[in-house]
């Protein structure tokens, strides 16, 4: 697996740091990171997926008749366009979304796992860090602290899109309810579906720049790298956590790309 490329920064302690200042730091990078929600978007259930994709497909098949449609739902013209942007970009970025964020989850493991066997190695027994594993420690902060900011930006852009769409589809469902035996059978109220992926965007968006910036602060911060410090980081929660952000990840993607045959 290819590692991020490194971001070179200074991270070293100014010679008043104190430990206690840093321990907050890394007690509120676990926090954020065993926060149940970086994951989100990608453990909404793949039937509410389907559910999304079908009503894209319904909107593209109710294209040829969209003045009747209109007549019950007025909305439709602007669902079309919703529907078009989701099969030509917000879907695909979701998927792609979903490969970054598993490379991201799989080089922190990387980098933190091959941290932690040089941590491993030294003499617990002295608070003296050598260079090489301080420059070690810098090095993959640098790289989580940027891959962090970038991911946490895209998954706003995505979200931002895929909010349109909801927002859109729930005032159809409004229609969809009030004119159901006249709509047919095809159209079905996406309902809780609408709830749970609107839930999972707020949330994970939030906690992706909650991390990001708690990330920032520890760099502005630039703790004294000690050996207490190091052993403050809980290192094997982090790896659990980015272990579990990934297979959440691989998950959505392997049937993901399977939704758009729900668009034809």
């Amino acid at each position: 697996m290819s590692k991020l490329h490194v971001f070179e920064r200074s991270f070293d302690g100014m010679p008043g740091s104190t430990f206690i200042h840093g321990k907050l730091m890394t007690s509120q990078l676990m926090t954020s990171l065993i926060s149940q929600s970086l994951g989100r978007l990608f453990t909404v259930p793949e039937h509410d997926w389907t559910a999304i994709n079908k009503r894209v497909g319904e909107a593209a098949a109710g294209a040829e008749v969209a003045q009747y449609l209109s007549e019950y739902i007025p909305e439709f013209p602007v669902l079309i366009t919703v529907s078009k942007l989701w099969q030509d970009q917000t879907f695909e970025s979701l998927i792609d979304l979903s490969a970054a964020v598993s490379l991201y989850a799989g080089n922190a493991v990387y980098g933190f796992q091959e941290l932690l066997m040089a941590i491993s190695q030294l003499d617990k027994s002295s608070d003296k860090v050598p260079d090489s594993v301080r420059h070690l420690t810098c090095l993959q902060f640098d790289n989580l602290t940027q891959s962090t900011s970038a991911l946490s930006k895209i998954v706003s852009s995505v979200g931002v899109n895929i909010l349109d769409f909801l927002y859109v589809n729930q005032e159809v469902d409004i229609r969809i309810a009030r004119y159901t035996s006249r709509l047919g059978i095809y159209w079905e109220p996406l309902g809780e579906t609408i709830l749970k992926v609107d839930s999972a965007v707020t949330k994970s968006t939030a906690d992706w720049f909650s991390l990001a910036d708690t990330m920032q602060r520890i760099l502005d911060v630039k703790p004294e790298i000690t050996m207490c410090f190091l052993q403050n980081l809980d290192i094997n929660t982090a790896i659990t956590c980015w272990k579990k952000l990934q297979i959440e990840a691989d998950s959505f993607n392997t049937f993901s790309e399977n939704q758009v045959h729900y668009w034809y």
